[in-house]
């Protein structure tokens, strides 16, 4: 199934190749992510809910030609599994970003060593936010 979706004023190519597995397979713009679906039974008949945004964590500087990640779309921040000096590998899951109910991983695109950590769990990010940059 092939979208095209419009997030803050910004279009996005999306391509899920089965909706009903799960996880599912999401290709954003070329970046693969698994999308867990949490299969809840949900009421026949459900109200809007309105509660207050949260306000975007701050962004912390980071050093030119630095080598980042990047949140892939706005969401709360579920999970930070790394921090700064720690070694990742490629392919490593470095955050559990939510977006729309659902739960991406966000993994490492290259091995290397973790320069900063610009978020928390629980922080609010936008698109293109940097999350953490890579030290080598």
């Amino acid at each position: 199934m092939k979208l095209n979706i419009k997030v803050e004023g910004k279009n996005f190519s999306v391509e899920i190749a089965d909706p009903n597995a799960n996880p599912m397979i999401v290709n954003v713009e070329g970046t693969e992510f698994s999308v867990y679906s949490d299969n809840a039974p949900r009421a026949a008949v459900a109200a809007p809910v309105t509660t207050p945004a949260a306000a975007p964590a701050p962004v912390k500087p980071v050093a030119a030609g630095a080598d980042v990640i990047k949140a892939p779309i706005p969401g709360v921040i579920q999970e930070v599994n790394v921090t700064a000096g720690q070694t990742v590998k490629k392919g490593d899951v470095l955050f559990v970003l939510e977006a729309m109910k659902m739960k991406n991983n966000i993994t490492a695109m290259r091995a290397g060593t973790i320069a900063s950590v610009n978020v928390s769990k629980g922080d609010t990010v936008t698109h293109g936010q940097v999350l953490l940059s890579f030290a080598d």
